[in-house]
């Protein structure tokens, strides 16, 4: 998604179920008189919901022309004067007073994909005051085994057409299906979704979100059923008891969930274990390589990397 444009906020602000989420997190945890730092502000939606409930003073600190249309949307909505807008990383920025909360929507399909963590964690370790709120407080990811209807070339390239053995464009057909946005419903998962990892974004240190987010998860199928693929989301929780999550059955919003493809189906039985292990691997600012691995039954490991079109080594634990 290109956060330096506008198309990509207006998709995001019309996500109902994310920003009335945002608006409700943000309501319960800004007092009257606080000061709010949005950290990659984009729009500046959050800022404006910031100054609605109270804030005294809030600084929308993004990095990309997108800054341009905040001051814009300040004085629409008659909170110019408490609304601040500074076009720099925030990383980078200087703000002339600690914060008492800071907000940013920093989560990617899974949560820390999209690599943005780290800059929020920097900020709130420059800004924040002792006993400052963060929201969102907490994101984990959850995955679950699934069945879905997955494009007809990946078949292709397996079937040996024209009498060929074209299985090397197998694999790369494979990976194209990561970052389509899925609709995944309840029904398609073949066995209880089971957590990977959690970010507290008030403790984890800023550091260690430079580095691999590992996960793994034992899974029991429900019900006689094929997998073809891992399907992953989050829940987080924005402030005490307001959750915001793009997990399959919850409302639509533009994250969608992400899929994690399998080279060819898995017949599971009721009872059978399906093991998996996936690392989240920071690539740069918005980016992030996937690696899994699946095994059935005690069976051998199929592993798969976004680094490489072909097998790759099993992540650690």
């Amino acid at each position: 998604m290109r956060y330096a444009e506008l198309p990509a906020h207006r998709l995001m602000i019309r996500d109902f179920a994310r920003t009335e989420a945002f608006r409700k997190g943000i309501e319960a945890a800004v007092r009257p008189g606080d000061v709010v730092l949005d950290a990659g502000a984009g729009s500046g939606i959050l800022a404006l919901l910031a100054a609605r409930a109270g804030a005294r003073r809030v600084y929308a600190v993004e990095p990309t022309p997108a800054a341009e249309v905040i001051p814009r949307l300040a004085r629409a909505n008659g909170v110019q004067d408490v609304v601040r807008t500074l076009r720099a990383p925030a990383e980078a920025v200087r703000l002339p007073e600690p914060v008492d909360v800071v907000v940013s929507e920093w989560m990617g399909s899974i949560g820390v994909d999209e690599n943005l963590l780290g800059m929020v964690l920097r900020a709130r370790d420059r800004f924040l005051r002792p006993g400052g709120r963060m929201v969102p407080r907490r994101v984990a990811a959850w995955m679950a085994p699934a069945g879905l209807s997955m494009r007809p070339d990946v078949d292709f390239f397996r079937d040996r057409p024209y009498g060929l053995d074209l299985s090397p464009l197998q694999e790369p057909s494979v990976h194209e299906l990561l970052y389509h946005r899925r609709r995944v419903e309840s029904g398609n998962l073949r066995a209880a979704p089971r957590p990977l990892w959690t970010t507290d974004a008030r403790t984890a240190r800023a550091a260690d979100a430079l580095l691999p987010a590992r996960g793994e998860a034992r899974f029991v199928a429900r019900k006689r059923g094929t997998v073809n693929c891992l399907v992953a989301w989050f829940r987080a929780e924005l402030s005490p008891g307001v959750l915001l999550a793009n997990a399959p059955g919850a409302p639509d919003t533009h994250w969608g969930q992400l899929a994690l493809p399998l080279r060819a189906p898995i017949r599971l039985e009721p009872g059978q274990v399906l093991e998996a292990k996936v690392t989240c691997i920071p690539a740069g600012r918005e980016r992030s390589h996937l690696a899994w691995s699946v095994r059935a039954g005690g069976g051998a490991w199929e592993h798969h990397d976004t680094r490489v079109h072909g097998p790759s080594p099993a992540p650690q634990a």
